[in-house]
């Protein structure tokens, strides 16, 4: 085969390259002598990637390879904040969200790690020189408020906030209703409420307060410096916070 048209795949196995091989033995030559070549490279299984001449490596990103390895999960939590630029610092761990445990791997210098959740809607896929899968503006925006601990901590966080462009209120109070926890109503509602760039609705907010849990609460369990108390919201929030 004198043109190789799969290669403008970033990934791909070899059942993918049978629509274009009638000869599966010819199709496992070809594939031998572009590894052989520098050209492709096995990534791990039945899986490779297109080499790019420019630096050496596959063209494939953490997010493509992500898609492949785990099909049926999505980016989430901080990799979808790296994905959507919404993140200060870039973790060596890809976070996925998954109906059923996956088996964490490290690959390429990447920890691979599964978060078994419920939560099945808010899912983008998306393609670029292979498929992605990553969770969507407001439901990444409520999956780092729940687990902040995975997320770099509250300034991480925060800054998600003060970055996202447009929020859909619908959208997070469907995602809320789903997750339907009390102290996630008064997180979102709290940061949204303090940080977000466009200002939320009333409507939005009263909402919020109304399924918010009633106790005294603290923004992030794992969050160890000088808090504030925010009366409004009933929640402990970081102390710079409240005077900034």
């Amino acid at each position: 085969m004198g043109i190789y048209n799969f290669l403008k795949d970033s990934l791909f196995t070899p059942e993918d390259l049978k629509e274009y091989y009638e000869d599966e033995a010819e199709m496992r030559k070809d594939l031998d002598t572009l590894v052989e070549k520098g050209m492709v490279r096995k990534v791990a299984g039945n899986l490779y990637g297109t080499v790019n001449p420019l630096s050496g490596d596959i063209y494939a990103d953490k997010y493509e390879l992500a898609a492949a390895l785990y099909p049926g999960s999505c980016c989430a939590y901080h990799t979808a904040l790296e994905y959507y630029s919404f993140s200060v610092h870039d973790f060596d761990d890809v976070q996925l969200a998954c109906a059923e445990p996956l088996q964490p791997q490290v690959l390429r210098g990447l920890q691979f790690v599964g978060y078994v959740t419920d939560m099945q809607e808010g899912v983008n896929e998306k393609f670029r020189n292979s498929k992605i899968r990553v969770t969507d503006y407001e439901r990444t925006i409520i999956d780092c408020t729940d687990r902040m601990d995975l997320c770099g901590g509250p300034d991480e966080v925060r800054t998600a906030y003060e970055v996202v462009i447009t929020l859909d209120e619908e959208l997070l109070l469907r995602y809320l209703d789903i997750y339907n926890k009390g102290i996630l109503y008064k997180k979102c509602g709290y940061m949204l409420s303090r940080f977000y760039r466009d200002t939320m609705s009333s409507a939005f907010s009263e909402t919020c307060k109304q399924k918010m849990s009633a106790k005294e609460e603290r923004l992030d369990e794992a969050y160890c410096g000088p808090c504030a108390y925010d009366e409004e919201w009933r929640l402990y929030v970081p102390a710079a916070w409240k005077e900034g």
